[in-house]
């Protein structure tokens, strides 16, 4: 019902009091009930700014914040915490991590620069791994409804995307162009006016409903697997981001694995080898010049000799924006990698605490997809879209848009809760309803 109100506000282009007052019954919502923000911030996150639209305070914030806050509230009352995974450790040690980096940047840089770190942590990496928590204290409960309405509102996007893409323009000058952020018809960005931050969202959706169609016994969950699939990939494509495609690449060897096995090795072979001659297409359809590479290179490289300068503690949170150019990055003032950003901005112990959860995240919900059939459809999906999207925050920087945030990380961190809790999010509904 909120979602619905929400849309047609906006679709009508309401007054802002009317936008503002439903702002507070979500958020009240989210205080009362976690599963209803959480719900409500999946089905607008994609398509709702991290901060201000047009000078306003946005709802998926102050959505998150009352989701938040209503499943601390109740873990304390009731001190219902699951059990620990590593998962679940390293991303509460990140969440803490980049929080103190924050600090170190308000401490070390004048005030509007800490504030602009501290904003940036909000609806960035902090929103990130909050949304993980929450996802996983939700679905550990057996509430897996999240996940399914990130993944519904993430092939949404990219069909909105697709067809003003197509269009030129078909959706954004109308009542439905609020779900639109760019105007730019050279490369596919839609609901963000950065492509491969769209190409995120799309990779994740497309990931999920490929495990699906290949996992799900079904046949009609299957067949709307395949078609969400097909929206989400046609829209990938359109936003040229080779990153993008490799990360597909690596979703399909990822589910034909668990599936096949054996035969998922001679699978691997033919798509990593398609994918990279695609991505060679992409960069020659955009004309990319090979200096693109070499300024993302030469970040890197950067990011490589400001964790040297500050091994133990880093140089703060969104430092490197303000120093970039000191440590041999004259162009780009973002490092282009989000675990390499870790060990320039928050030190050895805070970057090596990413890489593990980078690594142990996708593992622990892809092995766990032996334990409960319907659950393991839903962690082995989780574990896929974890893989793709991590791969591609290894040539780009994914985390800093709560957009691809919210969608992402409600995946990850159901999955996660499903895989600690062994529900079967399926039929728990079914035994709901009877």
């Amino acid at each position: 019902m909120l979602v619905a109100v929400y849309v047609a506000l906006r679709t009508a282009a309401a007054p802002d009091p009317l936008i503002q007052a439903w702002i507070v019954v979500a958020v009240v919502s989210a205080l009362i009930s976690p599963l209803a923000g959480l719900t409500v911030l999946a089905a607008i996150g994609p398509f709702t700014e991290a901060l201000t639209d047009a000078g306003r305070i946005t709802a998926a914030p102050l959505l998150l914040a009352g989701t938040t806050a209503g499943v601390a509230m109740r873990v304390t009352i009731a001190r219902s915490i699951p059990r620990f995974t590593w998962p679940i450790v390293l991303a509460v040690a990140l969440l803490l991590g980049t929080g103190l980096g924050v600090v170190h940047s308000w401490l070390s840089f004048s005030p509007p620069e800490g504030r602009s770190a501290a904003e940036l942590w909000l609806v960035g990496i902090g929103a990130a791994l909050a949304i993980l928590l929450a996802a996983a204290w939700l679905a550990w409960r057996g509430e897996a409804r999240p996940f399914f309405v990130a993944v519904s509102s993430s092939v949404v996007a990219g069909l909105v995307s697709s067809i003003d893409f197509v269009g030129r323009g078909a959706l954004y000058g109308g009542p439905l162009g609020w779900l639109l952020r760019s105007d730019d018809y050279a490369r596919l960005s839609g609901i963000i006016p950065a492509p491969n931050a769209s190409a995120a969202i799309f990779v994740l959706a497309f990931a999920v409903c490929l495990a699906v169609a290949v996992l799900e016994t079904r046949t009609q969950l299957r067949l709307l697997a395949l078609a969400s699939g097909a929206i989400a990939a046609v829209a990938l494509v359109l936003t040229y981001s080779r990153s993008g495609l490799l990360a597909a690449a690596l979703a399909v060897v990822v589910i034909v694995w668990q599936r096949w096995r054996v035969r998922g090795l001679a699978v691997a072979i033919v798509v990593l080898t398609a994918a990279s001659l695609a991505a060679v297409v992409a960069g020659l359809v955009r004309e990319v010049p090979m200096v693109a590479d070499q300024d993302r290179v030469t970040a890197w490289a950067a990011a490589v000799r400001m964790w040297q300068a500050e091994p133990l503690i880093g140089a703060g949170f969104r430092s490197f924006e303000w120093l970039h150019a000191g440590f041999g990055s004259p162009v780009l003032d973002a490092p282009h990698n989000e675990w390499l950003r870790l060990f320039a901005e928050e030190g050895s112990v805070v970057g090596l605490a990413g890489v593990a959860f980078a690594l142990l995240t996708p593992l622990t919900l892809l092995r766990s997809r032996s334990v409960v059939a319907a659950a393991g459809v839903v962690t082995a999906a989780a574990g896929t879209a974890a893989a793709a999207v991590f791969l591609m925050a290894f040539f780009n920087n994914p985390f800093t848009y709560l957009q691809v945030n919210v969608p992402v990380f409600i995946v990850i961190g159901t999955g996660l809760g499903l895989a600690i809790g062994l529900r079967d999010p399926l039929r728990a509904s079914t035994d709901r309803r009877g």
